[in-house]
């Protein structure tokens, strides 16, 4: 039977240029961050670096008219604003105390008007609560009394969508969408039939459930698919209907006779602790969803992950293929998937390099198997890349056609950061 009839379509990596012809980058792990401009076709810092007062630089925002960088902090409620034409730090703005989580961390969400800058207070893995500063005087203007803990975000122009669940520790709830703008409005909707959240739901062994959002800005729809894998919520941005559409693997003769011999091992039958699925709309409006699966074991960081593998869901028909069983990390560099597992060294999982398809799901290279590898970031028509292999770490510039290395460089904790 035919699969779903994606194409392959390209487009380039996005990340923030400061308009120099150069990328910005973030140095870490040694003290504070350090904001660098970077030259894309190197990775080779070409200017001064600015100190920051955080340590990573998780969450940021540049402003409309590209000349200023919105930074957060995971440990405090502060957010630092970076001038990026004069290439100098600004200031900081102090969240009050009355906020939830002010000393715990702010997440920059989006930044779509000189005077509105849309944040999340609240510590990580924690209920937040979105709300809206002016980044001139540094007065909170909107504040949403809706609190939850988010588990997936995405922000285009004046809105945000949060993907996110109830309290930790009262078993897997329905999970729930909500949209904030830079007005202060908040939608929010109930996916009664999407299971998301962590606790003892009764019997057997604690779950922690993390569903996938993907959103298609330009058909105003949000989706949300279930950690089984099975059913995807669609949501629509203007009136908040939710549908709810079964999913179907395509699957070949030949490949439905491999797994009635050797099933995948997401679906061998384990009991399985934690279920965390990512996914990434397409430029060809086809959803990439990856993840793992982790069985409870004692104690359980020694939990082998088992991925869940690289599949593309065809919205139109709601037909699933898997694409690649192996990765349980997806990084989407314009009209390319970058796929690849990650491993903490003691849990049993072999690196399977880099693999990189098109938007229809054909592979078009593999690079550095059995290497270790993290995507740094990407933009253009260039990845950059760690590679560990035997010990030694190198960075990569790649490019994303041909996956032919055009440079190395020595390793450093250093990101391209993506708008």
């Amino acid at each position: 039977s035919e699969g779903p009839g994606l194409r392959a379509v390209s487009a380039p990596a996005e990340a923030i240029d400061t308009g120099r012809g150069t990328l910005l980058g973030a140095l870490e792990f040694k003290g504070p961050a350090r904001l660098v401009r970077l030259r894309p076709d190197t990775m080779r810092p070409v200017s001064p670096s600015i100190r920051l007062d955080e340590n990573f630089v998780a969450d940021s925002a540049v402003s409309p008219d590209g000349g200023r960088l919105a930074v957060g902090s995971e440990t405090s409620g502060r957010v630092q604003l970076v001038d990026l034409r004069g290439w100098r730090r600004l200031r900081s703005i102090e969240l009050p105390a009355s906020l939830p989580g002010r000393n715990a961390g702010t997440a920059v969400l989006a930044w779509p008007s000189p005077r509105r800058l849309v944040l999340l207070a609240g510590a990580t893995y924690a209920e937040r609560s979105p709300i809206v500063v002016d980044p001139v005087s540094g007065r909170v203007v909107h504040r949403a009394r809706w609190r939850g803990i988010p588990l997936h975000w995405d922000a285009r122009g004046e809105r945000t969508v949060l993907l996110a669940t109830s309290r930790w520790g009262r078993g897997p709830r329905a999970a729930t969408l909500a949209g904030y703008d830079s007005s202060g409005r908040l939608r929010k909707v109930r996916l009664a039939r999407i299971l998301a959240g962590y606790g003892d739901s009764g019997t057997g062994p604690a779950r922690d459930l993390t569903p996938a959002l993907a959103v298609d800005w330009g058909t105003g729809r949000a989706y949300v698919i279930s950690t089984d894998g099975v059913l995807a919520a669609e949501v629509s941005l203007r009136s908040w209907r939710v549908s709810y559409h079964r999913l179907t693997e395509h699957r070949t003769a030949w490949g439905r006779l491999r797994d009635l011999v050797d099933p995948p091992a997401h679906a061998k039958g384990e009991p399985v602790h934690v279920r965390t699925r990512l996914a990434e709309m397409l430029p060809n409006g086809a959803i990439a969803v990856t993840g793992e699966d982790r069985p409870p074991t004692e104690p359980s960081h020694l939990s082998k992950p088992i991925p869940f593998g690289l599949r593309l869901i065809d919205p139109r028909s709601w037909t699933v293929r898997t694409v690649d069983p192996e990765p349980q990390d997806l990084s989407v560099a314009g009209g390319t998937m970058l796929a690849r597992r990650w491993s903490m060294g003691n849990d049993g999982l072999d690196g399977i390099g880099l693999r990189a398809y098109d938007t229809a799901g054909e592979l078009a290279w593999a690079r550095f198997e059995g290497a270790d590898t993290i995507v740094r970031g990407a933009a253009g028509s260039r990845a950059y890349v760690e590679v560990q292999r035997d010990g030694r770490r190198r960075i990569h510039v790649i490019d994303l056609a041909s996956g032919r290395t055009e440079r190395t460089r020595p390793w450093r904790e250093i990101r391209v950061l993506e708008r």
